[in-house]
């Protein structure tokens, strides 16, 4: 998987194993960091087969930066509270604007005020 132009399907060709193989190898041993929050930070849902049993995967990105932050393969309360817990205080607080669309989880206030404990 070093070489970037080699997607999970070439790379499972190649060692004549399954994808999910593939996949579950760079799950236990590739660890990408999440990008800090900026000033704006904005959070969707996108849909993805590849999100183990969720058909959903959490997005949160910068437009300022351009980029994706982090991606979470869950968009359900528990998981989200508890990855928004994880993240410092100050770090939160530094966001002064919070983009996201209206799905019911994330429109819960009680939710919102986890997100970035203002």
């Amino acid at each position: 998987m070093k070489n970037i132009n080699k997607s999970f399907k070439d790379v499972a060709k190649e060692f004549n194993v399954s994808v999910t193989t593939i996949q579950k190898l760079f799950d236990e041993h590739i660890n990408i960091n999440r990008l800090h929050f900026t000033d704006v930070l904005c959070v969707d849902k996108i849909y993805s087969k590849h999100c183990g049993f969720n058909k959903y995967c959490f997005i949160t990105y910068s437009p300022q930066l351009d980029k994706i932050l982090d991606v979470l393969p869950s968009r359900n309360k528990e998981d989200l509270c508890g990855y928004f817990a994880k993240i410092p205080l100050d770090e939160r607080k530094k966001v002064k604007y919070f983009s996201m669309d209206l799905y019911n989880i994330y429109i819960d206030r009680w939710l919102i005020y986890v997100f970035l404990m203002l």
